[in-house]
């Protein structure tokens, strides 16, 4: 039995991308957050959740440009898994994990089809009480399920068969307590699982396990110092090196900060790199390794009381190229969970954002480009710190197509002090051109008669905030 929702999704759509595709931000009305995420060959996204606390699952079909095809929730006793919980079935279908809760907890694998109808689902019926954290499908089509084991709580993994039938369980057991971020299977055919290890109150350490594919531990590596870490999120790439993402604490600094980690295949790590935020930061995603020696992951950074969405990307020799954040409002508070890129090298990003009116959390979904710009050219502009993901309207330019110059009027929500508004132009290229001030409510000229024709992005900002944007065209 399913649940047929209208889910009204609130937020701007940046009509600024490439080939047709443009970036944008959304809320939708129904459901807590999301965090789970499929891009399917014909442009849909999927994303998962929950639609209410130990309520089911939320599923959701999106268009290309985040308009919602369908939402669908089902009202079992559910905690879904915590990042990438949902994946591709061999059918075409989908497959969802989580925590059913009963006597106490059994891991839960979900099959639907790729119209969100459910087809069957699985349970673990453990003598111990599990928590799903993420999926995956390994090469022979059987699922795997990571997560961790109670009642001492270690990394594990459950292993189903394609009609979702337990096949066997492996269970890595520690001496302390342990919380799972999520497992792969490696490309020597076996599997590693990251996590946190609780060494006392206040040393946590990010964890891995590495295994061989009966579960047998190979090696282990503990990341951190006498302080606290957080996260613990883990990818594999193609030279068999693993990238781990989470937050490292330095000594004498008070906040753990997003932190990317490279270990070699027996799990020597080989660099740090730490965003230099001030406030606490850490990251929240399996890493994504991209074919031009990129390494992102995804998470969560404050700003001023509040958590904005953060966008991490490093280099594959550990030099930090950039950090973006996003908020969908001032007193928001904003986390990614879950991350792939897109086919046009741009990413989606899911997760959840808190309604500043009442408090709740909704399913939030982002689209970038390929530096993480919600509109091309804002990393070009200096000082940038965050992304403001709901004000893609203040900018009315006109006409558009342009010949020689543009009126641009700028309506910025009234009654907040925004200070000194800056327009600043930049082309296809990634150069900027031009910047000149600008007052809310008000209209300006942009003159262009000096420029080719071409396609060209206006970017309004104010100080280290970017407010919004859009493509203006030259003919």
């Amino acid at each position: 039995m399913c649940k047929q929702l209208r889910n009204i999704a609130f937020g701007l759509v940046f009509m600024a991308g490439h080939a047709g595709v443009a970036q944008w931000s959304r809320t939708y009305g129904t459901g807590l957050g999301l965090n789970g995420l499929v891009l399917r060959a014909d442009t849909e996204i999927v994303v998962a959740g929950a639609w209410a606390p130990y309520q089911g699952p939320l599923l959701m079909r999106l268009d290309a440009q985040g308009d919602t095809l369908q939402t669908t929730a089902y009202p079992w006793y559910w905690t879904p898994g915590r990042t990438s919980t949902l994946v591709p079935a061999p059918d075409g279908g989908l497959l969802l994990a989580g925590s059913m809760s009963n006597a106490g907890n059994d891991v839960t694998v979900a099959h639907f089809s790729p119209t969100l109808d459910s087809i069957r689902a699985g349970y673990s019926n453990d003598a111990w009480s599990w928590h799903a954290i993420n999926l995956t499908v390994a090469p022979d089509s059987t699922i795997l399920v990571f997560g961790e084991a109670g009642p001492a709580w270690d990394l594990g993994i459950q292993r189903f068969s394609q009609q979702l039938q337990l096949l066997a369980s492996y269970r890595f057991l520690s001496p302390t307590n342990e919380t799972c971020g999520n497992g792969i299977t490696t490309f020597e055919g076996g599997f590693a699982v990251a996590g946190i290890r609780v060494l006392s109150g206040a040393d946590w350490n990010m964890h891995v396990v590495k295994s061989d594919a009966q579960g047998n531990i190979q090696w282990e590596r503990s990341i951190g110092d006498d302080w606290y870490e957080l996260g613990g999120f883990i990818a594999q790439a193609p030279d068999t090196n693993y990238y781990v993402a989470g937050g490292y604490r330095w000594p004498n600094v008070l906040f753990a900060r997003s932190t990317l980690v490279q270990l070699n295949s027996a799990g020597v790590p080989l660099w740090y790199c730490v965003v230099p935020t001030v406030g606490s930061s850490w990251l929240l995603t399996k890493p994504v390794i991209t074919d031009d020696g990129r390494v992102l992951a995804a998470g969560k950074s404050i700003m001023n009381a509040y958590y904005r969405g953060q966008l991490m990307c490093a280099d594959t020799s550990g030099a930090l190229l950039w950090e973006r954040t996003y908020a969908t409002d001032t007193m928001a508070n904003n986390a990614f969970l879950d991350m792939q890129q897109d086919p046009d090298g741009g990413f989606v990003l899911v997760g959840q954002a808190t309604d500043p009116l009442t408090g709740d959390d909704r399913p939030w979904v982002v689209r970038t480009d390929s530096v993480g710009c919600l509109v091309p050219g804002c990393d070009v502009i200096d000082g940038i710190q965050d992304q403001r993901t709901d004000l893609g309207s203040a900018l009315i330019i006109a006409p558009n197509p342009v010949t020689d110059h543009a009126l641009v009027t700028v309506r910025l929500p009234s009654g907040i002090n925004y200070g000194a508004l800056q327009l600043t132009l930049t082309d296809g290229l990634g150069r900027r051109l031009h910047s000149q001030y600008a007052l809310n409510q008000k209209t300006v000229e942009v003159r262009l008669e000096h420029l080719t024709d071409g396609t060209y992005y206006l970017h309004l900002t104010n100080g280290p905030h970017w407010l919004s944007g859009g493509k203006l065209v030259k003919e």
